[in-house]
């Protein structure tokens, strides 16, 4: 972080083939693929219906190693459509069961995410997609409209997996990018199931479908679904078919991990390709 400097790293036993979790093929395409993204190429690109969107995932993590320790950190991850990202460490947030911002610490973090995307790309986005691990908070609500500013259109999700699964008739799990409706803004998403084109489920045991369970916007149910379908497909640590979580969520934990070893007086860099 220090030098500016995008590394990869890989275990000698994957390459001596010793932990045989993938066959070398796969390994090769992942360790290449996330190569090619830090040598700043984009090895693929999505079509979404909204132009100009711009994809904010908003975490937390835990600044210190003691498990009794309530500091929490805000962190956001804002996405192009392309998939570029890039990483803004918030201030700390309160902790009360869950960890929530204030209505002020909402409206910043989403202004200074909004200004680093209009900073790198050019232009600010038409449309703020904002994808949470927790619930909304009335205040935390009221000031992530705020921090829209002129951008009308907007989309606020809390997503979570609490193990709610369907199961159909057959032999194989629910196709995915299956959706069903809960109730009002209320939504499962199967990121993950059997795969038509590869005639397969790609993946270990039951899926776990996501939740969504609270939904603030202007869009229609489809409309958010398929993105979050969409954004599973920008996993550049992987060549995988798509991850279980979009990237807007997926690499939480990751990140922050990564933001509470960096030594006092070290800025943390914006670029994604450093956290990953």
């Amino acid at each position: 972080m220090r030098a500016g400097l995008a590394t990869q790293l890989v275990w000698e036993s994957t390459l001596d083939g010793s932990r045989r979790l993938q066959d070398p093929a796969t390994v090769a395409w992942n360790f290449f693929t996330a190569l090619y993204f830090k040598a700043e190429n984009m090895p693929w690109e999505l079509r979404f219906s909204s132009p100009r969107t711009c994809f904010i995932g908003v975490s937390f993590y835990r600044e210190s190693d003691d498990p009794n320790s309530p500091t929490r950190t805000a962190l956001a991850q804002a996405f192009s459509e392309a998939g570029e990202g890039l990483v803004l460490r918030g201030e700390r947030v309160t902790w009360d069961r869950e960890p929530h911002l204030s209505r002020d610490a909402a409206e910043r973090l989403l202004r200074e995410a909004l200004a680093l995307y209009a900073q790198h790309f050019g232009d600010p986005p038409k449309r703020v997609v904002l994808h949470k691990t927790s619930r909304y908070w009335p205040d935390e609500l009221a000031g992530f409209r705020a921090g829209l500013g002129a951008i009308h259109s907007h989309d606020f999700l809390a997503v979570e997996r609490r193990g709610v699964r369907f199961l159909r008739l057959g032999h194989e799990p629910p196709v995915r990018g299956t959706m069903i409706e809960l109730g009002r803004r209320s939504y499962l998403v199967y990121t993950q199931g059997y795969v038509p084109f590869l005639r397969c489920y790609p993946g270990p045991r039951i899926p776990n479908p996501l939740e969504v369970v609270e939904h603030h916007g202007d869009s229609a149910a489809d409309v958010v679904c398929s993105e979050i379908l969409a954004l599973t497909k920008l996993n550049w640590n992987t060549c995988a078919f798509a991850a279980d979580s979009p990237v807007t969520i997926a690499f939480a934990r990751q990140i922050g991990a990564i933001m509470k070893e960096l030594p006092a007086g070290v800025e943390p860099l914006t670029r994604y390709k450093y956290y990953m």
